[in-house]
């Protein structure tokens, strides 16, 4: 009988990221405020990511290639903020002896946990790879010749890129080990999902940290250089040159022995 509650206790917490460290005294009161924060997340993220994508598809000014992929990005949190936390807020209000539905590892909830931690994995994934392109875009748009931007991110480019992001991270999530670790298995010494979260995480910050520096490089040169154009067309306009003419620089002060 103790094996069996073991058993289930092992199955529950190892579902469920509200789970997977319980002590049943100590996360009593906890639950239900990281639930609630589950809950509040969920819905924020949803309408938010929503009407994002609302907006841009129902206006055509909207409909540029930068807003594509920031769309895209919308998309692969929707699922998440939609699908996973919903779920993740409700397991946590279970009760931490009961059975995780729909029943067992090696049943139907093996392949729930693997459904749920996949589904974490592809979303966030996406999310990452689409912040990605679109600082590459900035970054393209306004460091490179306009004929070279028009080459990269034609309509058929820009399609490729959105569907290369969902198969690379569809890819991540099919090769690597499961998301959720298996109930009562021993933990892994390296724990790849992780690893691959950390390193994701590495990459984009160097990727955004290189394409808005050059940004802001670029846009410092370029204002340099228009502060120096416009200061020579100024000294050139007609206007400008008759009033030096007219108001030449006054002569210094006479001392006082000077002529009145």
């Amino acid at each position: 009988m103790t094996n069996s509650s073991s058993t289930s206790t092992s199955s529950t917490t190892g579902g469920s990221l509200l789970l997977l460290c319980e002590d049943e005294e100590a996360w009593a009161g906890r639950r239900i405020p990281v639930s609630l924060l589950y809950s509040g997340l969920a819905i924020g993220g949803t309408l938010a990511n929503g009407m994002v994508i609302y907006l841009v598809s129902s206006f055509r000014k909207l409909q540029t290639t930068s807003n594509a992929f920031i769309v895209n990005g919308c998309a692969a949190d929707l699922s998440v903020c939609a699908l996973w936390m919903p779920q993740e807020a409700v397991l946590g209000l279970l009760p931490a002896g009961s059975t995780e539905p729909p029943g067992d590892w090696d049943a139907a909830g093996g392949s729930y946990r693997l459904l749920r931690g996949g589904l974490l994995g592809l979303g966030l994934t996406v999310s990452l790879l689409s912040h990605c392109l679109v600082a590459l875009n900035r970054y393209l748009l306004i460091t490179r010749a306009p004929a070279t931007y028009q080459v990269l991110y034609q309509r058929r480019h820009t399609v490729g890129m959105l569907a290369l992001s969902w198969a690379i991270a569809l890819g991540l999530v099919l090769l690597l080990p499961p998301w959720a670790p298996r109930p009562g298995a021993a933990p892994p010494q390296l724990h790849y999902p992780a690893l691959l979260a950390a390193g994701a995480l590495l990459a984009q910050t160097a990727l955004l940290l290189h394409c808005y520096l050059g940004i802001v490089r670029r846009v410092r040169v370029s204002v340099k250089r228009v502060s120096v154009l416009n200061f020579h067309l100024l000294h050139q306009l007609p206007g400008c040159a008759a009033a030096a003419a007219a108001f030449p620089a006054a002569p210094h002060a006479s001392g006082p022995g000077g002529a009145a």
